[in-house]
């Protein structure tokens, strides 16, 4: 739990994330929308590509939210477990890359005319929306418009998320600004920069010497698979021997990283709860301000303010 939290809103500093509870919600956007577009007179099938999302931990310094196409390699593995056999899952994964799926409504916005395409993303996604001059899309950037049926069924299944005010910002930027400042002061810590040598120090006695950089060694693992798995990315066409080369060493290098990487994560979080927990003792009159100017602007627009 971050200090910080109880100030900056909840979920701000949280990276929970249920995959399956968010397919089903967005299944049910899908449906949302197809129901919003019959009462426009479109035909609209509902559409989730075929993805998952998984929570990656980030070297102890937070994590990262993802999305990957088909199977999910090593499921049901332990991190120990998927470092031996898969590495990292960049070049280790058997299975050929498999094709982008397809939208079912490209289809049928394809069969419209130039005047029904535009008709048929205008209620799809507002007004606003930029078209080619055939009537498709632009680009994947979407206004915000709450009559479009994609704003509508997103708020209707996820909800809306509240805006923030800009005076109330404006008004705490500073405090906001050393908010911003502490990831950095926590890479400064001396406590840090100990960690980190003692992980190059666990590299190298591992066999992986000269890594100064905790990203390092993963983006490595994937040059070498570029230059082994080329464009296609299958691994059925690479050649066998080098494919088996960089394989070991992803699942060597992936297994020392994996054991040097956590005495690094640990005191991260030490040392990430100390600087947050100071910061907080030292100006918690003002983030207690900002708490609660955030909270009555909320309310004041709630209100209809």
């Amino acid at each position: 739990m971050s200090p910080l939290e109880e100030y900056l809103g909840a979920g701000t500093l949280s990276y929970d994330f249920d995959a399956e509870e968010f397919q089903r919600q967005d299944q049910k956007k899908e449906e949302a929308i197809a129901a919003c577009m019959k009462e426009q007179g479109f035909d609209y099938i509902p559409y989730s590509p075929d993805s998952y999302f998984q929570v990656v931990p980030s070297n102890g310094s937070g994590a990262v939210l993802t999305s990957t196409g088909g199977d999910r390699l090593g499921e049901g593995l332990s991190d120990e477990e998927f470092a031996k056999q898969y590495g990292y899952g960049i070049s280790t994964n058997d299975e050929p890359p498999a094709p982008a799926s397809v939208d079912p409504n490209d289809a049928i916005v394809d069969a419209l005319s130039v005047s029904g395409r535009v008709a048929y993303y205008h209620a799809l996604y507002g007004p606003d929306v930029s078209l080619q001059d055939d009537g498709h899309l632009a680009h994947k950037e979407l206004p915000f418009d709450e009559t479009a049926c994609w704003q509508k069924a997103s708020e209707e299944v996820f909800g809306t998320v509240p805006e923030v005010d800009e005076s109330v910002l404006a008004a705490f930027q500073p405090l906001l600004d050393e908010i911003g400042t502490l990831y950095d002061r926590v890479l400064a810590d001396g406590r840090m920069v100990a960690a980190l040598q003692d992980w190059s120090d666990c590299m190298a006695a591992a066999g992986f010497p000269g890594y100064t950089d905790l990203n390092k060694p993963r983006q490595d693992v994937s040059d070498r698979a570029d230059k082994v798995l080329g464009p296609s990315k299958d691994p059925t066409k690479a050649d066998p021997q080098r494919l088996a080369e960089v394989r070991l060493f992803e699942t060597s290098i992936a297994v020392a990283d994996l054991h040097c990487t956590a005495a690094y994560g640990d005191v991260y979080t030490t040392v990430n709860l100390d600087i947050e927990t100071a910061f907080v003792n030292d100006n918690r009159a003002q983030l207690e301000q900002y708490r609660d100017a955030l909270a009555a602007a909320a309310a004041e627009d709630g209100n209809g303010g």
